[in-house]
């Protein structure tokens, strides 16, 4: 077992609230001279500052499972973000300046949870006056047209995401929807296939000139199946 300390001034005082999927990082809160804050905590690092202040007693602090974004709930419409790389930010701000993602007519907002690849994160509040209502927003990071995988390439990897989910509903610019239609279809396969450009590789062919190619094999076979056959009855007789 492990003591993961406390961050400075305050009185001692440390609580843990979520963990990376592998257990390399943890996230809670701290007292210090200034009142409750959230905190990050690595084995390399120790306990740091994620410079989010806890101002409510009810409140949620959670980790993406690759430990790579936090969300905070600190109080209600006081909702904090923090990302490797940027550091803390106002999460509406956020998903509202960099995703494009639109609040208007929310308020009490709250948020609540965070996937394992931090891509999607859960939330209520109060719509139009209304009664409090769950929300949902994918900011999944841009990635090229046609790189539905989104290892940032465009490569065959993509066309077997594309077979894989045709004909299936999906969130535009997320999985294999390319074209933003909301369904995984023969639009998405012209995005992957206008973008596919390996060095030295020969033009992709359409779904449908595949189709046909297999069918001019088959029949070529057949009709050299009856030319045998003929041959044999001819050479018996």
């Amino acid at each position: 077992m492990v003591t993961l300390g406390d961050l400075p001034g305050g009185k001692n005082s440390s609580i843990a609230y979520d963990v990376s999927a592998d257990g390399t990082v943890v996230v809670g809160e701290s007292t210090t001279d200034f009142g409750r804050e959230a905190f990050i905590w690595t084995a390399e690092s120790g306990m740091q500052p994620l410079g989010i202040p806890i101002v409510d007693s009810y409140f949620s602090i959670k980790i993406s499972g690759d430990g790579s974004r936090i969300v905070v709930w600190s109080a209600v419409d006081s909702l904090g973000y923090w990302e490797e790389g940027l550091g803390a930010v106002d999460l509406i701000d956020h998903l509202t300046n960099t995703y494009g993602l639109d609040f208007s007519g929310w308020d009490s907002l709250r948020v609540h949870d965070i996937s394992d690849d931090g891509n999607t994160i859960l939330g209520s509040g109060r719509f139009e006056e209304g009664g409090n209502q769950a929300w949902i927003a994918h900011i999944a990071p841009e990635t090229a047209p046609g790189d539905f995988d989104g290892d940032g390439q465009v490569s065959l990897a993509d066309y077997d995401k594309w077979v894989a989910d045709f004909g299936q509903p999906s969130l535009p610019s997320y999985g294999a929807d390319g074209s933003g239609d909301g369904v995984v279809d023969a639009a998405d396969f012209t995005v992957w296939r206008d973008h596919y450009e390996p060095p030295g590789a020969p033009p992709v062919p359409e779904p449908t000139t595949i189709a046909l190619l297999l069918f001019s094999v088959c029949s070529i076979r057949r009709r050299r199946g009856v030319r045998f056959a003929m041959r044999s009855v001819c050479t018996q007789a």
